[in-house]
């Protein structure tokens, strides 16, 4: 009866969700577990039109690590699924991950999209400079993703313990602030092979 009931509330969230990506909601709200974050990235994909830009640690968390639970594998299945479908139409994915270190399944699984799509899909090591400038820009040390001009998850790194991340569909200048930075960088960072 439990899982009936997760089910249920993860099946509610992602109709908001999926809503909200639709009408282009301009609302501003927080995703604060690893199925939410999940949810909101599947939609990030299935929303944007041109290209998805993220900045994360190494892609390893624990929205990574949602595939090691049989009973939320699906979740991982169908993000990885609205990725592979964005690149197949000829978007563009652009990572940038802060460091090497870590190689997860999801890393892993980027790095084969590299090789499928080494036109559209591009990923590059951070640095310092960049990590730098991200914390004096936003007064913290964050993971985000992009898509377009419009959309966007921002996740505060500063505690592990508590995820604390804000996501909207539809805002331009939240947008433009975190293209700016990871655009100003793109060009001259190392490649991640």
């Amino acid at each position: 009866m439990d899982r009936e009931i997760n089910i249920a509330a993860i099946e509610e969230y992602r109709e908001k969700v999926e809503n909200a990506a639709k009408r282009k909601s301009k609302l501003i709200f927080p995703n604060s577990t690893a199925i939410h974050a999940n949810i909101v990235m599947t939609n990030i994909f299935k929303e944007s039109k041109n290209a998805v830009r993220i900045y994360d640690s190494n892609l390893s968390g624990d929205i990574a690590d949602l595939d090691n639970n049989e009973d939320l594998k699906f979740l991982v299945t169908e993000h990885k699924e609205s990725i592979r479908n964005f690149l197949k139409s000829g978007k563009t994915l652009k990572v940038i991950v802060k460091s090497k270190g870590l190689k997860s399944d999801f890393m892993n699984f980027i790095s084969t999209l590299q090789n499928d799509y080494p036109s559209t899909v591009i990923l590059k090591v951070g640095n310092n400079v960049l990590s730098k400038e991200i914390k004096m820009e936003f007064g913290h040390d964050i993971n985000f993703t992009i898509g377009d001009d419009r959309i966007f998850r921002q996740e505060n790194n500063d505690n592990e313990e508590v995820r604390d991340a804000i996501c909207s569909f539809n805002n331009k200048l939240f947008v433009s602030r975190l293209s700016h930075v990871f655009d100003a960088h793109f060009r001259s960072l190392g490649s991640f092979s």
